[in-house]
This record gives structure tokens, sequence and C-alpha cells, in this order.
């Protein structure tokens, strides 16, 4: 079976009238750089991520450069970026002549490694770019706990003079700079959790979110790694693969005496 390289025809050929009068009517303004279409974008962007502005860039790559410039990923300093990645997530670094270290995948998820992340995190690490993939995140809050060097080097970082410029700069924008506080319990930590159906007394995004509070993972796939598949109604093909796994299974009321 031949298996074609991705291409945007066939979502071009799904909405092509949007999008040719989209082009259209920029062709008719010739507004073509930072035109009204960006501005709206920006605007559209900006409500969506509930923030007061939102900058409209090139690529994903322009991002991923311009976000490692101010992060400091640069002259020499070691930053850990998966295997298993577009380009760009390591581009971008060595564009700023830092230096990429690349951490093999977990063969579950395909996601970075976060055991091995942490065995090569050494003095000179800055930082970590996880990349989530086919519709499975990166555990953030693992990656966020990885390592003392991490952590003295975000200490380092709002010690620079110029990075406090840089966010009393930000502030008077209407950026707002503030720490997550989290509960001291922390019941669920080291427990990774799937969930599957649909919960009476919450909403799923709801029962993630509590969660990563006291500690817990989430996972998108049933695996040997798994330590909870919550189960509400009508459940889909995840509860199966539990079952065949031997992972085990709780129900709503059970799963909300977890969190309690």
């Amino acid at each position: 079976m031949k298996v074609p390289f991705y291409t945007s025809v066939r979502e071009y050929h799904k909405r092509k009238e949007e999008f040719d009068n989209a082009i259209f009517d920029v062709l008719e303004r010739g507004d073509f750089i930072l035109g009204k279409d960006v501005a709206e974008f920006e605007k559209e962007a900006a409500k969506y991520l509930n923030v007061k502005y939102a900058i409209g860039v090139a690529s994903g790559s322009d991002a991923l450069v311009i976000g490692s410039d101010i992060l400091g990923f640069k002259d020499g300093a070691e930053v850990l970026t998966p295997t298993f990645t577009f380009f760009a997530s390591t581009s971008c670094v060595a564009h700023l002549k830092g230096k990429p270290v690349l951490v093999d995948i977990d063969e579950e998820t395909l996601n970075m490694n976060l055991n091995q992340a942490e065995e090569k995190i050494t003095k000179n690490t800055k930082g970590i770019i996880p990349v989530h993939l086919f519709l499975q995140p990166t555990p953030m809050q693992k990656v966020m706990d990885i390592g003392p060097v991490v952590a003295r080097s975000i200490y380092d970082w709002f010690r620079e003079k110029k990075n406090l410029e840089f966010l009393e700069k930000i502030k008077k924008v209407g950026v707002e700079v503030f720490e997550e506080k989290k509960p001291k319990r922390q019941p669920l930590r080291g427990k990774t959790f799937v969930l599957t159906g649909a919960l009476e007394t919450m909403s799923r995004e709801e029962a993630k979110e509590k969660i990563r509070l006291l500690g817990g993972e989430i996972s998108e796939s049933v695996s040997k790694k798994t330590d909870y598949v919550v189960v509400g109604k009508e459940p889909g093909s995840k509860l199966e693969r539990a079952k065949k796994l031997g992972v085990k299974t709780i129900n709503e009321p059970e799963f909300l005496k977890l969190i309690r």
C-alpha cells in the first residue's frame, strides 16, 4: 500500500470556497503584509486564549525562535528536545547558537522519554522543549519537576536585571505574571490516570485538573504504566484495553473518593 506524503489538498477541497474567498479578498486589497486579516486574527487569538494581546508571526518555527531567544536558549546553553519531532524543535536552538541535546522517545506515547531527559541534565542545561504528538500531550507537570539544575536556571533567570526589566515592560502592556498555587497535599503523586466515558459530577477537563492539582498525571492512552482508568458513562475502547492489560478500573464514586 502506498502511503502518500501529507499535503493540505484534502482540507483545501473540503473548504475550498472559504479559502479562495479569503485569498482573493487579500489580493483585491493588496495588503499582503500585516494587513486587515492579520489584525483580525490577532484579536480572535487573544480572545480565544483569554489574554490581552496576541502577535501573529510567519510560522511556528519563528515562534519557537522568538520564544527560545527570550528564554535564553542560546550562546552555548543546552536545551533538551525529543528525537521524534519536526526539525524546528532543534533548529530554533541551533539558530541562536545554543546546543540541542536529543532525548529518545517513550515507546508507549512516542513523546519525550522523561526518565532519560533527567539523566541528560547537566550544569549547562537551560531548559526543555517538550513536544506533544498525536493527541497525546507530554506530561507537563513531570517536565516541570525535572532536575534541580533546571530549577536553578529559572531562579538565575529571574535574578538578571535585563530579564526583570523585560517583565516590567510586559506588565505595563497588560500581561499578568503570577505564581500558581498548588495544594500541599498531593496524594496522587506518581499515579497515572486515563479517563473514558462521560462523568456526571464534572467535565472531563475538570477531572483532569483535579488529578493534576493532587500530583497525578494524565495519559490519553492505556498502557501497563497506567495506574487507574476512570470509567464514566458509555466508555470507549480504553476500557477494553484496560481489562486486557489488567489495569485497575474505577467508577465515578471511587474516583471522587480518591480526589477528596
